[in-house]
């Protein structure tokens, strides 16, 4: 049998400081002799001198973050501690990963004493056994620990028998839920079902409603973006759910069930008028909707209505239509057809699918191919580019013994389809061509998509990147065999899908009062950009005044001498902290909306309309996700709830965490009214006993576009 202690490792790096070893990038690593497994591994230090958990092989040089679990799976691949983000080392020798073997085997045979030890103390309270009182008993109490212990079964049970994800034991709400039955005490009886349903339910969307006023409130100075969208629920209902939107964002408000309703303009336009009559007109700024028919033509109705609101398009819509007439075009076709005869096949056959995750693949190993829901966007090229990742796994597999069984001769149905895509070298030249020119219009849609903040200041200088970026790729495709006819085709669907779907005169507006280009000299050197701006002032304020000094002044006027201060830093403008927060800006560490509050005080009409503005979302993607939320609450399970209590249910889920992240941007805790702020520390927990012991189940993440 193998030594237990391992042997000595190689020799390290030559030392720059007493035991101090610096790696190429300039990171410092110091020796770890904490515990013999350690002893093979070099630990960083952090700016502070203080060590880290990034580690360094001294057999081979791999580094990686971690614990002792995973530098025992570096050294010796041993099936308790295989991990697939965790490489074996294969300079090491036999007797070294024996030696770690033992070492790490012996560490948890020890902790496993250790935690019999604790059970047999616990169970020794209350005369449940014999013997003295452990280290839990002495810091619970006699009767206490054992009710943690009942406590702790009980809910593991919950989790287990109703099948719920262990993270949700983590969640806000259910820790505010244990601490609000702890402080109940012992007589507290939970509530039935149809209290929970029903009275329950209405009484946490009353909490809900008072916990919105903070961000209602905002609607007055900050102005509101009325969006809209329809979906088909589990029972095939046609609903049209209403959200407002602004930098605080985004509230679900209603949903209608649309059932035996002509979807017209007029019908929606109908939906809409009690929200703009609840909000206040004065206060709604904009209407953000796809480019559906009937969508547009609710807008121009309420717009002749109330003529200050403005009509947005949802960029990220626009967007995801740009993408889909790029891949209408022949070749752009022809990647996507095969890549979903890959696709199929290897997500309909066992083998493809384990050969992906198997230890032969070399480069993109435990990576799947993805084949998103039609819902998504961006589908295309979410699945060519994953493809693209995955070549090498693929082409290994087609060359495999494995596959030569599998295919049996190509009499298996759709291998030579299969295999003839893989091996097809001019394919996978055209589908990186695909990848990385869709990747562009992508980016920038994912760019919308986000709840980053002041995205109506960069949406026109978004645009316009992307113009630049797509005639630069379509050069360099142009090179690679991509003709001239298709460039030009990809270049007037960027400028149809801009000038037409996605035209808007608050994008420009945004990009004048935007603070990051305060010194760009956008206004007025950019002729387009100031034509636009005059005429928007000029269609808003032309018969308005403003009082300045006791005597009434032409709006217009007061705006063009506040914007030219603004370019020229005059006033307030000018100031040092303007200045400095302005750099803030344009590195997204402070809002646009926020820096006009704060300097645009020489200028109130300026700064109030900027902040309008600014506030304002480029995107109805808040709608998608509550659809989200929808289909989390209307499951196959639950098919059998009614509109009106799908709604409530929603409405809390949904304007609950929005609630919460506006506390937590603002700093402060989230506490409900009618609910206590008292929620006590859980206690009896030794964290970090926890996470050493559960340091080989990390979650597994999904793929990001999956």
């Amino acid at each position: 049998m193998a030594s237990s202690t391992p042997s000595t490792p190689p020799s390290v790096p030559a030392p720059t400081n007493d035991g101090e070893a610096a790696s190429s990038s300039g990171t410092v690593y110091v020796t770890d002799a904490s515990h013999p497994i350690f002893k093979h591994f070099e630990t960083a230090l952090n700016a502070d001198g203080k060590t880290t958990e990034n580690r360094r092989c001294c057999y081979c040089g791999h580094t990686f973050n971690g614990g002792m679990t995973r530098c025992a799976q570096h050294l010796a691949e041993w099936n308790k501690l295989r991990r697939r983000d965790v490489t074996l080392s294969t300079a090491v020798t036999q007797d070294v990963r024996d030696g770690v073997k033992a070492l790490y085997e012996a560490r948890i045979r020890e902790r496993e004493g250790k935690r019999e030890a604790e059970e047999q103390a616990l169970s020794a309270v209350n005369g449940c056994g014999s013997g003295k009182k452990g280290r839990i008993t002495n810091f619970f109490g006699d009767e206490s620990a054992c009710r943690k212990k009942e406590a702790d079964r009980a809910l593991c049970l919950l989790f287990a028998g109703l099948r719920l994800p262990e993270h949700h034991a983590d969640h806000v709400l259910f820790r505010n839920a244990v601490s609000a039955i702890a402080r109940a005490g012992t007589s507290y009886v939970p509530p039935k079902r149809k209290y929970i349903g029903g009275a329950g339910l209405r009484d946490c969307r009353t909490s809900i409603e008072a916990a919105l006023v903070p961000i209602s409130s905002s609607w007055r100075r900050s102005g509101v973006t009325i969006a809209s969208d329809m979906m088909t629920d589990q029972n095939g209902r046609p609903i049209a759910n209403v959200l407002l939107i602004n930098d605080s964002g985004a509230v679900f408000t209603d949903a209608v069930d649309t059932n035996m309703e002509m979807k017209t303009g007029g019908y929606i336009a109908g939906i809409l008028r009690p929200i703009i009559q609840r909000v206040g007109p004065e206060n709604v700024v904009a209407f953000c909707m796809d480019g559906g028919s009937n969508y547009a033509a609710a807008c121009r109705i309420l717009i002749a209505e109330h003529p200050h609101i403005e009509h947005v398009p949802c960029a990220t819509h626009v967007l995801d239509l740009l993408m889909e007439d790029i891949g209408r075009m022949a070749w752009a076709k022809e990647v996507v057809e095969k890549a979903n005869i890959i696709t199929s096949f290897v997500r309909k056959h066992h083998l493809t699918r384990n050969y992906m995750r198997s230890d032969k693949v070399e480069g993109g190993k435990g990576k799947q191919v993805l084949k998103p829901a039609g819902t998504r966007f961006g589908t295309q090229f979410i699945s060519v580019s994953r493809l693209c990742e995955v070549r090498m796994s693929l082409t290994q597999l087609v060359l495999s013994e494995e596959w030569a069984r599998f295919a049996d001769g190509g009499r298996k149905p759709g291998s030579e389809a299969f295999s003839a895509a893989i091996l097809d070298s001019d394919w996978w030249t055209k589908a990186l061509q695909f990848v990385n020119l869709m990747r562009l219009p992508f980016m920038a849609m994912r760019a919308t998509d986000s709840s980053a903040k002041g995205m109506m200041g960069r949406m026109y200088d978004l645009m316009l990147q992307l113009t630049v970026d797509v005639d630069e790729k379509l050069e360099e495709a142009r090179l690679e065999g991509l003709t001239a006819a298709d460039a030009n085709a990809i270049r007037r669907m960027v400028k149809r899908r801009w000038d037409g779907s996605m035209a808007c005169p608050l994008h420009v507006v945004g990009r004048i009062l935007n603070p990051a280009n305060q010194e760009e000299g956008i206004f007025p050197s950019d002729m387009e950009c100031t034509r636009v701006f005059k005429a928007f002032i000029a269609r808003h304020y032309e018969d308005k005044e403003f009082m300045r000094d006791g005597e009434p002044i032409r709006a217009t006027l007061v705006m063009q001498d506040g914007l030219d201060a603004f370019i020229t830093l005059k006033g307030s403008f000018g100031l040092p902290t303007a200045i400095a927060d302005r750099a803030a800006v344009k590195e997204g560490r402070q809002s646009m909306a926020r820096w006009w509050q704060w300097h645009g005080s020489d200028y109130p009409e300026l700064a109030a309309l900027a902040c309008r503005v600014l506030s304002q979302p480029v995107s109805a993607a808040a709608c998608e996700r509550n659809w989200a939320v929808w289909e989390a609450v209307h499951t196959a399970k639950r098919n059998r709830l009614g509109a009106e209590k799908c709604r409530d249910l929603v409405y809390v889920s949904h304007n609950w965490h929005q609630v919460h992240n506006w506390h937590k941007e603002d700093g402060g805790s989230l506490v409900l009214p009618g609910c206590s702020s008292e929620a006590p520390v859980p206690t009896g927990y030794n964290l970090e006993d926890d996470l050493e012991e559960e340091e080989g189940e990390d979650l597994v993440m999904e793929d990001e576009y999956q």
